[in-house]
């Protein structure tokens, strides 16, 4: 005897199939046919998908990734709230909120002015806790002159020049040079009536090379010496004359090491003859002329002239080395700038114009006493 499950399912089973049904287990028929603009035909079953939900996705509600956007730009906010809240308890509505700067302040020399607009804040946290005040002077001290301070004014080397002009610092070393080179050079090449009046022998264009090497190279300094270059050096930072205490005197006269006073005893002038330049302002480097840097100095002592003292200035070394000087007057004609090179130099056609170790009248490659280098 039959059930009647069997014989539901078989009447089922023995019913005629429409067109285009499939069967499926578990299932049932499954109708296929479908409408050629996609769905389904009208009145027709809905088409069965095969395949289960991701585990990883059954439960989650729609939206639920949007909870967690919002707590992420929710956070930020809360926690700029709390700040501002914490600075209002620690400093008061109209608290000091700017206080970090006083140590800033007093560094760069600005703690005066930001305490007067202030109400005097800064400054005195500066004064209150000693940090800043001591922050303050060492800066200064470091960014100050060395002229500034009587209690730098030694000589370490014991040769008549303060240390406060010396130039401890590389790049002034090579500015100096640089000014000091291109300055002689280009009166050795301009028109002789151009040429400043107080060169009239090697011992003029010495002090006039150097004092304006020295000087400040602004607009103003360019028109009135008339120099014309394709590239100018950079610009000594330690001092510029006549900025110092020894005011116009730039020249050692005297002899004996710098003391406290020379400055205003007549130790230093602004004129200086070719002995004195050698002997109170310059220090022996060598008797090779090889060992010469661009700025040092040619010196000879010519015996049984009147004026004994010759002078050169070295302007270029290595390949095409060159030195530049002037003939001084001669028998009361005026002398003339000359720029030769050094191998014509070394063999001049008189020997005591050679410089050469061998040759006594040749005093050696002298340097200026500023640029002794580090102290």
């Amino acid at each position: 005897m039959e059930d009647a499950g069997s014989t539901q399912d078989a009447a089922v089973a023995d019913e005629p199939q429409e067109p285009g049904a499939q069967t499926g287990p578990e299932s049932g028929p499954v109708r296929t046919d479908r409408n050629p603009r996609g769905g389904r035909e009208r009145g027709g079953q809905p088409m069965r998908i095969a395949g289960g939900v991701p585990s990883g996705m059954r439960g989650r509600r729609a939206g639920s990734d949007l909870r967690w956007l919002r707590w992420g730009l929710l956070l930020p906010v809360l926690g700029f709230t709390a700040w501002v809240a914490s600075g209002i308890v620690t400093h008061g509505w109209r608290g000091q909120w700017r206080s970090e700067e006083a140590p800033f302040l007093a560094e760069t020399g600005q703690a005066s002015g930001a305490g007067h607009a202030r109400g005097g804040g800064a400054k005195s946290l500066a004064a209150g806790d000693g940090t800043g005040a001591g922050l303050g002077t060492g800066a200064a001290q470091e960014k100050e002159p060395a002229w500034k301070d009587p209690t730098r004014w030694t000589d370490s080397f014991g040769d008549g020049t303060p240390d406060f002009l010396r130039l401890t610092d590389a790049a002034d070393r090579e500015a100096f040079r640089q000014w000091f080179v291109t300055i002689a050079d280009y009166q050795a090449m301009r028109p002789k009536e151009e040429v400043p009046k107080e060169i009239t022998d090697c011992a003029g264009l010495l002090r006039y090379a150097y004092r304006e090497a020295l000087k400040k190279h602004d607009a103003g300094w360019m028109k009135d010496t008339g120099l014309e270059v394709t590239a100018l050096p950079g610009e000594i930072n330690a001092w510029h004359y006549p900025d110092t205490p020894l005011g116009a005197g730039l020249f050692r006269v005297t002899p004996g090491p710098f003391v406290q006073g020379d400055e205003s005893d007549g130790a230093f002038a602004q004129f200086a003859d070719a002995k004195t330049l050698v002997e109170r302002n310059a220090y022996l480097v060598s008797r090779s002329v090889w060992q010469a840097e661009p700025g040092d100095l040619l010196f000879y002592r010519q015996f049984g002239q009147s004026s004994p003292w010759h002078s050169m200035i070295v302007t270029k070394v290595g390949s095409g080395a060159a030195v530049v000087y002037d003939t001084g007057e001669d028998h009361g004609e005026a002398g003339e700038l000359r720029r030769v090179e050094l191998t014509e130099l070394l063999a001049h056609p008189q020997p005591e114009w050679r410089p050469l170790a061998s040759n006594p009248n040749f005093m050696g490659v002298y340097r200026w006493n500023i640029l002794r280098g580090s102290l």
